[in-house]
């Protein structure tokens, strides 16, 4: 399963690159090995979930579509599509525990706001 860690914005490495850029706009998105983004999209499973989680781990995006995902900023990792896994959402409640390599739900501790 694919892990593309820490993808940020980056400059053209190629001539066709550059061109795209130039004409069009094309913003590249790099992970922290370097991979391109567009170039790896091709190399995910079609029947797994891929989940963009933020620096916190956060989850910020599902979809069985890598290509439907904005990565900038983020990490996309390659789970399973399995009913543990689907039923994350994008409620800020969830996280990837990369350890395990798994969704966990994330506990949120919130104060007694009753008044006095």
């Amino acid at each position: 399963m694919m892990h593309l860690k820490n993808i940020v914005a980056g400059n053209p490495k190629t001539p066709d690159q550059y061109q795209l850029t130039k004409k069009f706009g094309v913003v590249w998105l790099y992970d922290e090995d370097g991979k391109n983004w567009y170039e790896e999209q091709k190399n995910f499973a079609a029947d797994t979930l891929k989940v963009a989680y933020d620096k916190s781990n956060i989850i910020v995006a599902i979809n069985k579509d890598a290509s439907k995902i904005n990565p900038e900023g983020r990490s996309v990792v390659e789970l399973p599509d399995i009913t543990a896994n689907r039923r994350a959402d994008v409620s800020g409640r969830w996280m990837y525990y990369g350890e395990r390599e798994q969704i966990i739900r994330r506990f949120i501790h919130r104060k007694n706001c009753a008044s006095k």
